[in-house]
């Protein structure tokens, strides 16, 4: 009777921790896109207010003793900065901005040492942020990490080599639940298979380990 007692107090026990576990998971994945805001407007504050302690030289060293004018000072250079940004952003989207735009990528990428990393950054960068057409980061199926085990991936573009005269194309597999890392495979087109559903679908699915589709 001992036993029967205890064996039912350990399953009720466990039952209870199965339903707190399942609404821990449910109350996270609600706020995970809130702490990842969240955390990504922290981030580029830091970055900001790191970027501050470069502009000191533009405060009179008198001055510099008190800490509530640096204070002062790192945040008039915060929302400068943010300010400049923002104006940036809008004169860009003129034919004048756009312009002188295209002529410092051309001196930028002239550069050797500079070109390789701002060249790579800047396809990235336009890789997420431009309309994608129907074959730059098009949604796949790949037999990945081994054949019979399918995936969705991404063709991010054609690779610059051949395997035995044939074209191959290069595919992005990303890790659940973070998709800015993976892996970057070269495969035929007969290793790819194409599905019928939109890029945002497929990230949904990666970042949410498919419980959202």
């Amino acid at each position: 009777m001992v036993v029967l007692l205890t064996v039912r107090k350990v399953t009720n026990m466990m039952a209870i921790i199965k339903k707190l576990l399942a609404h821990f998971v449910r109350g996270f994945l609600a706020l995970l896109p809130l702490i990842i805001s969240v955390y990504v407007v922290i981030v580029l504050l830091k970055f900001l207010w790191s970027i501050t302690g470069l502009t000191m030289v533009f405060l009179p060293e008198s001055l510099r003793s008190s800490g509530f004018i640096v204070f002062v000072f790192k945040i008039i250079m915060v929302v400068s900065a943010f300010a400049i940004t923002v104006l940036i952003g809008y004169w860009i989207r003129g034919v004048t901005g756009k312009i002188i735009m295209n002529r410092l990528d051309a001196f930028i990428t002239s550069i050797p040492a500079v070109r390789v990393i701002y060249k790579t950054m800047r396809q990235i960068i336009d890789l997420f942020s431009k309309k994608k057409d129907s074959s730059v980061m098009k949604p796949v199926m790949v037999e990945w990490p081994a054949d019979g085990r399918w995936t969705i991936a991404f063709v991010t573009g054609i690779a610059p080599m051949k395997d035995d005269n044939k074209k191959l194309f290069t595919v992005f597999v990303p890790t659940s639940p973070a998709p800015t890392s993976g892996f970057l495979l070269l495969l035929p087109e007969e290793k790819i298979r194409p599905i019928d559903i939109p890029f945002e679908a497929a990230m949904k699915m990666v970042m949410t380990a498919g419980m959202v589709q």
